[in-house]
């Protein structure tokens, strides 16, 4: 805590317990950063603390000390770790779409991490256009033995055998012409491992046959239920196809008499 223009007086700064003196107007000038004063808080350990701000009239007002406070909790979150191009270097992936293809992973070794959080459940997974996104861009999850949908709700088979049940981990909104592909996590099953598969199965389609060849930015987005989010962002270049004309005779069959 510094002083700066408030005027109040400060004891202990760089502690865990600081003493603030002054006016009403000189301590909440200082509580409020007025001037150069600052309130900072550093933290390397994690977790969350709760804040006390306790305030002492000392007498000032008649009769003795009349203290109050109130508390406010700080959650000390690390944020996950996107990386679309898991081994590789970078964070970021590439795809190279052609026109009319099948829809296509964006970033198929895609992973997340998280030091401090052992599941997602109440947390996110958002993919977005973050530059030159057209509504004939089309988002999806691609499913397999490992990521399975069934009506909007996206499971996950560990083994991808069958062996084991496909659990739930969320539910998915959004993708179709150019909006964001939103799946929300419900489940402690929504783990960095499940998550980290789900990543590397959202698909890129574009349906249109005379596409923008603007290289599209993809963010995605992953929200880990505790407050912190991180990102990275993929690239999709498209190459436009040159199609044929298309001649139609409409109707296909006439009748007429001879001469």
């Amino acid at each position: 805590v510094t002083t700066g223009g408030s005027g109040a007086g400060v004891a202990n700064s760089g502690t865990s317990s600081v003493t603030i003196t002054g006016t009403t107007t000189q301590i909440n000038a200082l509580l409020n950063t007025d001037g150069t004063s600052t309130v900072s808080y550093v933290d390397s350990v994690g977790g969350t603390k709760t804040l006390t701000l306790h305030i002492d009239d000392n007498g000032n007002t008649g009769g003795g000390n009349l203290p109050g406070q109130d508390t406010a909790n700080i959650v000390l979150d690390n944020p996950p770790v996107v990386d679309l191009n898991g081994p590789g270097g970078g964070t970021g992936a590439t795809l190279a779409y052609t026109e009319n293809a099948a829809a296509t992973a964006i970033a198929p070794a895609g992973v997340t991490t998280d030091v401090d959080s052992a599941d997602f459940n109440g947390g996110a997974l958002r993919v977005a256009f973050s530059a030159n996104g057209a509504a004939e861009d089309q988002l999806s999850i691609l499913t397999d033995s490992t990521i399975v949908l069934n009506g909007s709700t996206v499971q996950y088979d560990a083994d991808g055998a069958g062996g084991n049940p496909a659990v739930d981990i969320g539910t998915v909104s959004g993708g179709t012409n150019g909006t964001d592909l939103l799946i929300s996590f419900n489940t402690a099953n929504a783990t960095p491992s499940s998550v980290s598969a789900l990543i590397e199965h959202i698909g890129y389609a574009n349906n249109s046959d005379n596409p923008s060849t603007a290289a599209r930015s993809v963010t995605f987005l992953v929200d880990d239920g505790d407050g912190a989010s991180g990102s990275a962002v993929a690239t999709v270049n498209i190459t436009a196809v040159n199609d044929a004309p298309v001649a139609t005779i409409t109707p296909t069959t006439y009748s007429a008499t001879e001469q």
